[in-house]
């Protein structure tokens, strides 16, 4: 199916955790909102309290302080009693005052306020208790203190908060409204995207239907030429429709198949004929190399007859050169793979003559790994014809069988001509592509598992090419 089909069971399910999970959004949301709102209504009405509560500590203590001046009279065991009473409420006050909070600077008022009260109660921890039972003038100026501080507690303070909470509530107020108008909004968004919800899933539900319907209204009349269901809906529908479909191509091609037989066994007779010929031919091609093969030793026989010491050593190279190819296996040695690599430079020494020079080396622990069959070869075939043939002196093909730092094998075929395109393309006078050296990298990534290497690059500044093969070691052969 080319689209990606979902279960009912998935549709439902999704559908229904959506449309659960905006609406938990809508709770959320809304109980956040007026959880916060309500916190802050209840932070007034908790200084409202505090407020009424300061100023019965305050009252409180003036009275303390009123018993704590008359017990100084009847001795110092009655008004340790009246002052620790005293000392109490001051605490008190001073704890419930705390509690409040002090307000910003600009709030103006009720800041000073705030500040005049909380001096006020420290003055009168200090004074209160170091008047003496005869002053008069101090007991008297240290009650009107405490009428300052109960009016300031009772009257300004409160109305300084009154004062600004009045704005508060009325934007608390706005914002309740905007607050319940925005509940009944998203509700009825959320209604509207249900009923579009119900609405399209009805579609998607129903279409299919429809198609099969449809479909099998067709078949039943003999027309198997109706376009292919698309498989939509349901991955149990879409299902459903692909077996529709495959039973009307069923249908169809054993119908036609039936039309088919008669030119089917026409077409037999002929085709018997062209396998005859196809055989003959493979036959042929099998047996031309090997007739290749006996002309060139009877070539070399002839030539040893003769005398001919050069003739027979090239046609006996080519022969072993071409033996090589006749007998392409798998895998081969290393030592297998430097050796044709030997005839094919020893043929081109007969065409090149001086010009042409090669060195080959191996390390004798790596001569009997296996790779690939003809995998050197391309690269000295390069570095002869790419490389040295447009020079005039020629040059020198030095290949070197080695191990790397990492414990690889590592093929360097190196020449000192002018050097190739590190691509390994040269086109040809018909305008064909050679890619031998893109083949031996893919045959290399498929016969190591994709841990072969194949580099060209430039030898020196002065020109060369060195082509570097790096692999693994191989010691059992290919399975």
């Amino acid at each position: 199916m080319g689209k990606r089909n979902f279960s009912f069971r998935f549709v439902l399910t999704g559908s229904f955790l959506s449309i659960l999970l905006l609406f938990t959004l809508l709770v959320l949301v809304s109980f956040l909102s007026l959880f916060s709102t309500t916190s802050k209504m209840q932070a007034r009405i908790n200084r409202y309290m505090n407020l009424n509560a300061l100023t019965k500590e305050i009252e409180s203590c003036r009275l303390s302080f009123s018993s704590y001046f008359d017990s100084l009279t009847d001795g110092p065991s009655s008004s340790l009693m009246e002052a620790a009473q005293l000392r109490g409420g001051l605490v008190r006050s001073r704890l419930v005052l705390k509690s409040i909070g002090e307000p910003a600077m600009e709030d103006g008022e009720a800041y000073f306020t705030h500040r005049a009260i909380l001096n006020g109660l420290e003055y009168l921890e200090k004074r209160s208790f170091r008047v003496k039972e005869t002053d008069y003038v101090e007991y008297y100026r240290l009650l009107k203190i405490f009428d300052y501080l109960n009016e300031y507690s009772s009257s300004d303070y409160l109305s300084y908060a009154i004062a600004n909470d009045t704005s508060a509530a009325h934007a608390t107020w706005v914002y309740l409204t905007k607050l319940g108008s925005g509940v009944v909004i998203s509700t009825i968004v959320l209604f509207l995207l249900v009923i579009l919800f119900l609405v399209f899933f009805s579609g998607y539900m129903s279409k299919p239907i429809q198609s099969m319907a449809n479909a099998a209204t067709q078949l039943t009349l003999g027309n198997y030429d109706i376009p292919e269901l698309p498989a939509e809906g349901p991955r149990e529908l879409a299902s459903l429709e692909e077996s529709l479909n495959q039973m009307k191509r069923s249908i169809k091609e054993r119908d036609e198949l039936a039309r088919e037989l008669y030119e089917e066994n026409l077409k037999n007779s002929e085709m018997a004929r062209n396998l005859s010929r196809a055989h003959y031919q493979a036959l042929q091609a099998q047996i031309n190399p090997h007739f290749l093969f006996n002309v060139l030793n009877t070539l070399s026989h002839t030539a040893f007859l003769e005398n001919a010491e050069k003739s027979v050593l090239l046609t006996n190279t080519i022969a072993s050169f071409y033996r090589y190819t006749l007998d392409f296996q798998n895998e081969v040695m290393i030592k297998e793979e430097l050796e044709f690599c030997r005839l094919y430079l020893v043929i081109q020494q007969q065409r090149f003559g001086g010009r042409l020079r090669f060195v080959i080396e191996c390390d004798p622990n790596l001569s009997e790994l296996f790779i690939p069959p003809v995998v050197i070869q391309p690269f000295v075939e390069n570095a002869v014809v790419h490389g040295l043939e447009p020079t005039e002196d020629g040059g020198i093909v030095r290949v070197t069988v080695l191990r790397d730092s990492w414990q690889r094998v590592a093929v360097v075929v190196q020449d000192d001509g002018i050097g190739i395109d590190p691509s390994g393309r040269k086109k040809d006078d018909g305008g064909r592509v050679h890619i031998g050296i893109e083949n031996v990298y893919e045959r290399l990534q498929v016969y190591f598992e994709s841990q072969a290497t194949v580099t060209v690059e430039r030898a020196s500044q002065s020109g060369g090419t060195r082509a570097v093969l790096l692999f693994p070691a191989r010691r059992e052969r290919w399975a």
